[in-house]
């Protein structure tokens, strides 16, 4: 039985939610916000990004946390931070969901750990 506002570990994707979590969860005092971390299941059942525009990304999920500096440094062009890895064995990576775009359109996208 759940209580009401009783989180069940998942929620339902909100852009606007989405886009003021920016950037939490770099620094040890912002991991409190798991407001990516538990979005990020319904986001991805909900859209299928492929063949989205560039603004079309921006427009959802607001400026995106790092772009590629150049296409020989990552397949991936936008990066969007969903969390700091809470694992003991990997401290200091950040999970992200990320986008490969050719001709201003998205070709591919998953989550990764950096």
């Amino acid at each position: 039985m759940l209580f009401e506002g009783e989180k069940t570990g998942e929620e339902r994707f909100n852009s606007a939610a989405w886009i003021a979590s920016e950037g939490q969860g770099i620094t040890q005092s912002d991991q409190d916000d798991r407001t990516r971390p538990l979005m990020i299941d319904d986001l991805l059942a909900t859209y299928d990004f492929t063949g989205y525009s560039r603004a079309q990304i921006v427009g959802l999920l607001g400026d995106p946390s790092f772009h590629a500096a150049s296409p020989a440094q990552t397949q991936w062009d936008e990066w969007y931070l969903i969390e700091r890895e809470h694992d003991d064995s990997t401290p200091g990576q950040f999970k992200f969901l990320v986008f490969d775009l050719e001709q201003d359109k998205v070709v591919k996208y998953q989550t990764t750990v950096d």
